[in-house]
């Protein structure tokens, strides 16, 4: 693993009771929680953004649009914690989960 490095940051602190709780119902400390959540937060932007390049491709059905935005909203209300659920999910069934890197 590469070497981290600190990031000093200011917040809330309502908003770090919060990140202190999720990270202690996970078993994780602080910094590993955080770290998690913002990695989980750039793969779920790269997604969005491979969707997005799918929708402005030519040859995409655009009458599958709807079913996109539902899965873009879907995505964004669910959550890191129930993406993980999911994610366990499709491997159970073998089902190779969509990655925006596929589609690069």
């Amino acid at each position: 693993m590469a070497r981290m490095v600190p990031l000093p940051v200011k917040i809330d602190p309502n908003m770090l009771i919060a990140l202190q709780n999720s990270a202690a119902k996970r078993e994780l400390s602080l910094s590993e929680y955080v770290r998690e959540v913002l990695s989980q937060q750039s793969d779920q932007e790269d997604r969005f953004d491979a969707l997005i390049r799918l929708i402005e491709q030519s040859d995409f059905d655009k009458s599958k649009a709807i079913l996109i935005e539902m899965l873009l909203l879907m995505r964004v209300t669910a959550g890191a914690d129930k993406m993980k659920v999911v994610d366990a999910e499709m491997k159970r069934i073998n089902i190779e989960k969509w990655s925006a890197r596929n589609e690069k």
